[in-house]
C-alpha cells in the first residue's frame, strides 16, 4: 500500500470527514445532559427525525396512559364500576367500566375526534376538569410537533449539499505570486446571497517547551477572481488565496506540502434566497489534495437554442500541469526565514530546498486564470518577452481538449 492511499484510508481519523461536517465527539462533560434539556428547542432540532418522532410517540402514549388511569380511578373511587349500583346512579364517565374502555376514553379526550359511545357526566367535578387539563396538553403536544417540524424542514442545513467544491486545491503562479486555487459550484438554480469564503489551516505543532499542541490553527484568507470577497455562483468560480507574507503556507514549499500533516478547512458562507436562512458549505483538503504545480481544467460552455449557457461540469474535478516554481513564496521573494512573521506556522522538518531562481527562467505569467469565458484565458503577459527569452511554452492539455 502507497502513502497516497494509506493517508485517504486514515481520513476518518482527520478533523473533518468528506462532508465538511465535524468528526470531533466531546465526552466526560459535567450535566451534559441538564444543559440540553435547558435549551430543549434547539436540543430537538439538532438530533435526527427518528429521534424526534420517538419523543413526540412516547409523548402522547404516556399522557394517553397517565389520564387513562386518572379516569380509571375516578370511576373506581365514585362506585361506577360496581355492578350492584342504581338503576338511575350517574357515573362520571358513561360506558368507563374497564381500564381498555379508560385507554379509548382517554384517546378521544385528546384527539378531540369527538364523543359518542363514552362521555363525562356533570356529576364529577373531577372528570370534566380532567378533560380540560388533557385537552390542553394535547393541543400543546401538537402545536409543539408541527413547529418543530416546521423549523427542521426551513433549515438550510442540506442547503450546502448542492454547493460543490472541487476534489483538489491547485497551487501555481499568477501575477508574481504564488495562489491556491480552488473551485466552487452550486448546481441550483435559486441565488446564494452574499456568498463569501474562508478558511483555517489546521496542525499539530509543539511550544517551544517541547508540549504538544493538538490543534494549532492560521485563518486562511479567500478572494474571488475579481478580488473581492462576494462570490458569483450562478457561475462555476473560482476562490483565490494569495500566498504572501500574511499566509500561513508563506514558508511551505512543494516539497513541504507533500510531507506535512495539515488540514485546509475551507467554509463558504451564504443566505439561501429561498429560505432566507444562513447555512455553511464545508470542505476539508489534505496534503495529497493539493497539487502543487496544476490548473483546474476549462470547462466547456455552449449556448443552447434558448440562448441559454450549458455548463458542463465533466471536467469539474480534473487538472493539468504548469510551469511553477517548486520553492515557498518566501524564497521566491528572496527572503530569509528571519523576515517570516513569528505566527506564521514553519514546516516540521528542514529539507533541502530546490532554487527558484533555476525555474523563473521557464515560467509563463498569466494575466487570468478563469476558464469560464468571462475573462481572459491563459494569455501571455508580454509576447515579446517570451520571444527574446527564446521560451516557447507548449500548448497545455485543457487547449488539446
Amino acid at each position: 500500500m502507497n502513502k497516497l492511499e494509506f493517508l485517504r484510508r486514515k481520513r476518518h481519523d482527520t478533523l473533518f470527514n468528506d462532508d465538511g461536517l465535524i468528526n470531533i465527539e466531546n465526552t466526560d462533560i459535567p450535566d451534559r445532559f441538564i444543559k440540553y434539556l435547558i435549551d430543549i428547542f434547539t436540543t430537538l432540532i439538532d438530533i435526527e427525525w427518528r429521534w424526534n418522532l420517538l419523543i413526540f410517540f412516547s409523548g402522547f402514549v404516556l399522557t394517553w396512559l397517565v389520564f387513562a388511569v386518572y379516569f380509571f380511578l375516578l370511576c373506581y373511587l365514585h362506585g361506577d364500576l360496581n355492578e350492584t349500583v342504581k338503576s338511575d346512579w350517574t357515573p362520571c364517565a358513561e360506558n368507563v367500566q374497564s381500564f381498555s374502555a379508560a385507554v379509548l376514553f382517554s384517546i378521544e379526550t385528546m384527539s378531540t375526534i369527538g364523543y359518542g359511545y363514552r362521555y363525562v357526566t356533570e356529576s364529577c367535578p373531577g372528570a370534566y376538569i380532567g378533560v380540560l387539563v388533557q385537552s390542553v396538553i394535547g393541543a400543546a403536544l401538537q402545536f409543539a410537533l408541527a413547529g418543530l417540524v416546521v423549523a427542521k424542514i426551513r433549515r438550510a442545513k442540506k442547503r450546502s449539499i448542492t454547493v460543490i467544491f472541487s476534489q483538489y486545491a491547485c497551487v501555481t503562479k499568477e501575477d508574481l505570486n504564488l495562489r491556491l486555487v480552488i473551485r466552487v459550484g452550486d448546481i441550483r438554480k435559486s441565488d446564494v446571497i452574499g456568498a463569501h469564503a474562508r478558511g483555517f489551516l489546521i496542525r499539530k505543532a509543539f511550544s517551544k517547551r517541547g508540549e504538544p499542541i493538538p490543534v494549532q490553527y492560521f485563518s486562511v484568507d479567500f478572494q474571488s477572481e475579481g478580488g473581492g470577497n462576494i462570490l458569483f455562483l450562478p457561475w462555476p468560480t473560482y476562490i483565490i488565496h494569495v500566498i504572501n507574507d500574511q499566509s500561513p503556507l508563506y514558508m511551505f514549499s512543494k516539497d513541504d506540502i507533500e510531507h506535512e500533516n495539515f488540514e485546509l478547512v475551507v467554509i463558504l458562507e451564504g443566505v439561501a434566497s429561498t429560505l432566507g436562512k444562513t447555512f455553511q458549505a464545508r470542505k476539508s483538503y489534505h496534503p495529497y489534495e493539493i497539487k502543487w504545480g496544476h490548473r483546474l481544467s476549462p470547462l466547456d460552455v455552449t449556448t443552447d437554442s434558448q440562448e441559454r449557457h450549458i455548463v458542463d461540469y465533466e471536467y469539474f474535478n480534473d487538472t493539468f500541469p504548469v510551469d511553477t516554481p517548486e520553492c515557498s513564496a518566501q524564497e521566491l521573494e528572496g527572503k530569509g526565514e528571519g523576515s517570516s512573521r513569528s505566527s506564521s506556522p514553519k514546516p516540521s522538518s528542514n529539507r533541502r530546498r530546490s532554487s527558484c531562481f533555476e525555474q523563473l527562467s521557464i515560467f509563463r505569467h498569466r494575466r487570468s486564470i478563469t476558464d469560464t469565458g468571462l475573462g481572459a484565458d491563459f494569455e501571455d503577459d508580454d509576447d515579446e518577452n517570451d520571444d527574446d527569452d527564446g521560451v516557447h511554452s507548449e500548448p497545455s492539455v485543457a487547449s488539446e481538449k
